[in-house]
């Protein structure tokens, strides 16, 4: 559930640019030291113990305890874990965000939306991977599963990278329902990352990122490569 809110500001004056190896805040250099937080989009370790599902989605108090604590200690940026995709080891209870090919859960992407409109209030960006290289919250084995092929087959399969393209091209044209900006337009994204623990070959991550980057010239991309 998500808490009443007042307004949810524009945080950020520029995009996160690279120039001649150097990160650019406008024309100023950008460093940052920061934390990696796993549950901001997704939990998946239900601490109650009174449920058989572990996997649920966060609400708003969660994420801003999230984003304070990491404002308070300085942090800039957050990167969070992947996208979601089915699992079918998971409860048939469990959310997710990818239920199918092309088949997103809108309820768990107004998560990430909320995640976003409190990037840009807190003023911290977000690090976006697109894809988990094993079955934890549901990655790339999982998109094989859909079709019935094996995890090897994914770098290589034209449907299943079609399918995940289906993933890419969605997350980045959403409309967020809360600030009304397509995620390929929010500043507080600092950069989308291929994906977690990648193995993949080269010639599919010099494709995944020239299709992100035919979907959106304003954001940098980063090579998920484990």
């Amino acid at each position: 559930f998500f808490i009443p809110f007042i307004s949810f500001a524009d945080g950020f004056d520029y995009f996160i640019t690279a120039d001649n190896g150097r990160l650019k805040n406008g024309d100023e250099d950008y460093r940052f030291i920061s934390f990696n937080v796993p549950t901001l989009n997704f939990q998946e370790d239900e601490m109650a113990f009174t449920v058989k599902n572990p996997y649920r989605l966060p609400n708003e108090f969660e994420m801003r305890d999230i984003f304070s604590t990491v404002k308070e200690m300085g942090g800039q940026v957050i990167r969070i874990y992947t996208i979601p995709v089915k699992n079918s080891n998971f409860p048939k209870d469990a959310p997710t965000y990818v239920e199918a090919p092309g088949k997103f859960n809108e309820e768990a992407f107004k998560v990430t939306d909320m995640m976003l409109a409190l990037a840009n209030e807190y003023e911290i960006r977000i690090i976006f991977p697109l894809l988990n290289n094993r079955q934890w919250m549901g990655g790339r084995p999982n998109y094989a599963e859909f079709r019935g092929k094996t995890a090897q087959d994914f770098w290589v399969d034209k449907q299943l990278r079609d399918d995940f393209k289906k993933t890419i091209k969605y997350t980045l044209n959403r409309k967020n329902t809360i600030t009304g900006k397509k995620y390929k337009d929010d500043k507080a994204i600092l950069a989308w990352e291929t994906g977690n623990e990648l193995t993949s070959p080269i010639e599919w991550t010099v494709d995944i990122t020239r299709y992100i980057k035919s979907l959106d010239k304003n954001h940098l991309v980063m090579d998920g490569w484990f």
